[in-house]
């Protein structure tokens, strides 16, 4: 894709704030919520994958929780 083309579909499209991560503050509100119910990790990967149009794999939502649970940001 030409680079004019990137800087057209940013103006229809507005920018989604992300962590140094590559995770948009609603992606990290969902992982919590679907961690704190106990669903499996691999459920949530393929659930915010169809969610989100991204590629979540099940070792970076592994460590997403493993880092959000240290920082007491999920109760698990």
């Amino acid at each position: 894709m030409p680079a004019d083309a990137f800087a057209a579909a940013d103006k229809l499209v507005p920018a989604i704030k992300r962590d140094r991560m590559g995770w948009s503050q609603e992606e990290l509100d969902e992982l919590k919520l679907r961690v704190e119910r106990g669903e499996k990790l691999k459920d949530i990967a393929t659930a915010l994958n169809e969610r989100w149009g991204r590629e979540f794999t099940t070792n970076s939502i592994t460590g997403m929780a493993d880092r959000m649970k240290k920082k007491g940001k999920i109760n698990a």
